[in-house]
């Protein structure tokens, strides 16, 4: 029984990895050239210490204006994302459920604090996470489990007592290495990345969320 949640947020809570996704394949192909899905996956779900998605444009077009691209790259984000932006099915739903029977939660994060922060007050949801452990909070990135392990002390509960839901293989991995049972909702892209190593895989949110609420402990 699980006594505390934690959730994943881009491409689970908001899909911004779709947009992401599509918003640079749009940008490479203004400049004449491809992104391959095999080398957009490298970064899925992880902090930018590994594959850069600018350095690999520059191998194909050669030296650019780097601030232009990245300008031109997040317009077309923003419009993609929207106006207000629409959370994935079922996730208001569920995070109201946790809370309404006092489960407590907190989000785990490659992103940094700034960007998961801003969102989650965009979508209305921000009061239901006291603690957002991002990667300039918690320190490493995903596939490391720092994120998790330091929503768990945040929410003092032992990992093997908490349910982390995620949507890619790195964030999986993490979720796992911190000791924690890991579901897995993948959107978009990180369905294309083949079957992920879970406790349990489910299409949406929705779906999930009959599995999740018959494992929650009693709250006092």
């Amino acid at each position: 029984m699980y006594q505390a949640v934690v959730f994943d947020f881009d491409g689970l809570i908001l899909d911004t990895e779709s947009a992401e996704h599509r918003s640079w394949k749009a940008e490479f192909r203004a400049h004449g050239v491809t992104l391959e899905d095999t080398e957009w996956n490298k970064c899925v779900g992880v902090g930018p210490d590994g594959w850069d998605v600018y350095t690999h444009l520059r191998e194909l077009i050669g030296d650019y204006d780097q601030p232009l691209v990245a300008a031109s790259r997040f317009r077309r984000f923003e419009q993609l994302i929207g106006d207000p932006p629409m959370p994935q099915p079922g996730a208001v739903e569920l995070i109201q459920k946790l809370e309404s029977v006092g489960m407590p939660m907190a989000i785990a994060s490659s992103s940094t604090y700034a960007w998961v922060d801003g969102y989650l007050r965009r979508l209305g949801l921000r009061q239901y996470f006291p603690w957002i452990m991002s990667r300039d909070i918690a320190g490493r990135a995903k596939p490391f489990p720092d994120s998790y392990a330091a929503a768990c002390r945040a929410l003092s509960v032992a990992p093997s007592n908490a349910l982390a839901i995620e949507d890619s293989p790195a964030g999986a991995t993490a979720a796992r290495d911190a000791g924690m049972d890991v579901i897995v909702v993948p959107n978009a892209v990180t369905s294309k990345m083949g079957q992920i190593p879970s406790t349990a895989q489910f299409e949406s949110l929705v779906a999930a969320t009959p599995w999740i609420l018959e494992r929650l402990a009693p709250r006092p």
